[in-house]
C-alpha cells in the first residue's frame, strides 16, 4: 500500500469524502480478515449499507473526481488544498507581527484536513 510507506489504511467516509457515515480500511488479506472479526464482535456491519455506499460515492465524486458545476471555479483536490494551506501557513509564519502570537505545529502541514 501506497507504496510501502503504510501497512494499512484508513479513509473516513463522513470526514474525508461527506458521506453518511462508515470508512474504508485497507490492508493486506489477513489484516482485513482480523479487522471482519473485529468488526462482528464490536457490533458492526448494517443490515443494508446501500444510503451509505450511496452518499460515499457521491462525495468520492465530488471531492476527488473534482467535477466542477457549470458557472463554478474548478474544485481543489487534496493535494491542492494541502499546498494551499502549507502556503498559508509560510506566510503567516514569515509575517513578522502576526508570528509573535500565532505558531503551527507541524510547520509544514502534513495533510488538507
Amino acid at each position: 500500500l501506497a507504496s510501502g510507506v503504510f501497512d494499512s489504511i484508513y479513509v473516513s467516509c463522513y470526514k474525508g469524502l461527506g458521506g453518511l457515515s462508515g470508512a474504508f480500511l485497507l490492508g493486506d488479506q489477513s489484516f482485513c480478515e482480523e479487522a471482519r472479526v473485529w468488526l462482528r464482535r464490536l457490533g458492526g456491519n448494517l443490515y443494508t449499507l446501500l444510503p451509505y455506499v450511496v452518499s460515499a460515492r457521491m462525495g468520492y465524486d465530488r471531492e476527488w473526481k473534482l467535477e466542477a458545476k457549470r458557472g463554478t471555479p474548478p474544485l481543489l483536490s487534496f493535494l491542492d488544498k494541502k499546498e494551499k494551506l502549507a502556503y498559508l501557513v509560510h506566510r503567516l509564519s514569515s509575517h513578522k507581527s502576526i508570528s509573535q502570537w500565532l505558531a503551527f505545529d507541524p510547520p509544514v502541514p502534513e495533510s488538507s484536513m
